[in-house]
């Protein structure tokens, strides 16, 4: 979202990383809120999130273990459910050394693009400015808007954008990347350049360590940065739709 609205953003590069709202809300009903590892069969539940726009949501153990677990299902498969026990201990110590960090988010109204919540917090916000019919239906729209990038003549393009995903993130199959996000990106005007970097190890908290790699994939994400940049993968001119 901020990539077109601060002007000296010369594109975007992360790992495990959301993209605009109305993009996450089409990945989210096509794999569901159970997210997808490898090629097991996906179980897609709910497809859309009703988040209020005043919510904060606090996060508890159980959301060390909804990214655990699947991401043992990819690791070790289904014999992970064989030593569940210890699953349980990793996941309470995993959030016991989380404790001392904030552990609340209020994204998903804009990070999975809930319009309805978009508006309605938009409303409020113009009752309490005072602003009249036309103020509040600028700032409805402008609420509307940060779910998308921004369209229109004389507007900043969406720039360069480098996707890393890793091999057992639960929210970010290199599937639907492929077959989802990077064709949505391709029909924006005027297309922006997109690649795709799909890490062959590493989970959501791609530092977490595993077997012969003490940081996990964290080094090998900050080479690819390092030599996007240098390589000038972000300078204008230097290709589209990759």
């Amino acid at each position: 979202m901020l990539s077109q609205r601060v002007p000296n953003v010369a594109g975007v590069m992360a790992v495990e990383n959301s993209s605009f709202g109305y993009i996450n809300q089409a990945k989210l009903a096509v794999q569901g809120s159970l997210g997808a590892i490898g090629d097991y069969e996906r179980r897609v539940t709910e497809t859309s999130r009703v988040d209020p726009f005043y919510e904060l949501y606090v996060r508890t153990w159980r959301d060390k273990a909804r990214y655990i677990g699947p991401e043992k299902l990819g690791q070790d498969g289904p014999v992970a459910l064989m030593r569940l026990p210890m699953v349980i201990e990793e996941v309470m110590e995993a959030w016991d050394a989380a404790k001392d960090q904030p552990q609340f988010k209020c994204e998903y109204v804009v990070s999975t693009n809930i319009e309805p919540s978009l508006e309605e917090g938009a409303r409020v916000t113009a009752g309490r400015l005072g602003l009249d019919e036309r103020g509040t239906e600028a700032l409805v729209q402008q609420y509307l808007g940060y779910g998308r990038e921004l369209r229109g003549p004389g507007v900043k393009p969406v720039p360069p954008v480098l996707f890393c995903v890793t091999k057992d993130s639960r929210d970010h199959s290199a599937d639907s990347y492929r077959s989802l996000v990077m064709p949505m990106f391709a029909r924006m005007e005027p297309t922006p350049k997109t690649a795709l970097m799909h890490f062959q190890a590493g989970v959501h908290s791609y530092w977490t360590p595993e077997t012969d790699l003490p940081l996990g994939v964290a080094p090998g994400v900050a080479k690819t940065w390092h030599d996007a940049i240098t390589g000038g993968y972000f300078l204008a001119g230097n290709g589209q739709g990759a």
